[in-house]
């Protein structure tokens, strides 16, 4: 009887001791999941994690391990020697989200061990290909070691669905100097019907297709063009236009004010044939282009072409073309 009773209590006190722990782990993890997610790490929560058992349990709510994030923080006040004895430390916590290797990769590559870097980022990868945290560190030390086809294979390893991974590929190809593989521009021109909405990939991928130097241009000659616009200069603000189309064919915007320009000044075949630029090459419909190509064909003499393309307007919603319907449709 007595090793029974002393059996419970053992128990009982092992049982108690193991949800004490728990508990204070879940009061600790608050304030570190909190910083983990905006990566603000704080030295006070630090000196808690130091103060913890971080053993029991040994992974977060949210499955990350423990170990390593105690790593991360030692690694962001200066102690990158104590931050991978941690890591190399035989630890069964959750070994299939490569948050480990990830950051061996990131902290090799701050000490400029590339070769090092390079191959815990695989590793992170290749378990998580879907984790952009991951294609990130992999895509850093890809490009910083000029492996462009490497790239490439990896990215094309997986299906990807997530636009941080297709961002960071494109962003590493701009930073890797030298001529661009036919294959990443087929992949830059595939991430914009992809992800048509995104201003980054837009950028990215026009930077990759047209080159950066022509994407920064045609930006700067559209900003002068636009204060030509705003002073009533139409004529030289529709040459700045189309100076910036030419030199970057990838966005919409500089074809339609172009033609916007050549509408006010009456020359009508240059309004006519960057309307329809944007008509026949971009998915837009907002209804100006077709307002813009209406009116031009309207002055040009092909009435039934104008009064197709500004019930499209009208249609789409631009109030401009609605005075102009009982116009061209007569």
């Amino acid at each position: 009887m007595k090793y029974i009773l002393a059996s419970f209590v053992l128990v009982l006190f092992s049982t108690l001791y193991i949800n004490f722990n728990v508990f204070q782990s879940y009061i600790l993890q608050y304030d570190l999941i909190q910083e983990f997610n905006t990566k603000t790490l704080t030295n006070s929560t630090l000196q808690k994690i130091q103060n913890s058992n971080i053993t029991i349990p040994n992974v977060t709510m949210t499955s990350l391990p423990l170990l390593p994030i105690y790593a991360a923080y030692k690694q962001a006040f200066g102690d990158t020697e104590q931050a991978l004895s941690i890591l190399n430390q035989p630890v069964n916590d959750n070994p299939y989200i490569g948050y480990r290797e990830s950051l061996k990769s990131q902290i090799f590559y701050d000490l400029k061990v590339l070769d090092s870097s390079l191959f815990y980022a695989k590793k992170a990868y290749l378990k998580v290909p879907q984790n952009p945290i991951h294609f990130e560190r992999l895509a850093i030390a890809l490009a910083y070691k000029k492996e462009q086809d490497s790239l490439v294979t990896y990215f094309n390893l997986f299906q990807h669905d997530d636009e941080a991974v297709w961002k960071l590929f494109l962003a590493s190809f701009i930073a890797i100097e030298g001529e661009t593989p036919d294959e990443v521009i087929s992949i830059a021109k595939r991430a914009k019907l992809k992800f048509s909405k995104s201003s980054d990939i837009s950028y990215f991928s026009n930077s990759i297709i047209y080159g950066l130097e022509n994407v920064k241009l045609s930006s700067e000659l559209s900003q002068k063009a636009e204060i030509f616009y705003e002073n009533n200069d139409f004529k030289k603000a529709g040459e700045l236009y189309e100076m910036a189309s030419l030199k970057n064919p990838g966005i919409y915007s500089n074809f339609e004010n172009a033609a916007s320009c050549f509408l006010v000044t009456e020359n009508y075949e240059k309004a006519l044939k960057f309307s329809s630029i944007v008509l026949d090459s971009f998915n837009i419909s907002l209804g100006k282009s077709e307002f813009t190509k209406a009116v031009s064909l309207n002055a040009l003499g092909q009435k039934d072409e104008a009064c197709k393309f500004i019930k499209i307007s009208i249609k789409q919603g631009f109030k401009n073309a609605y005075p102009y319907l009982n116009q061209f449709c007569n």
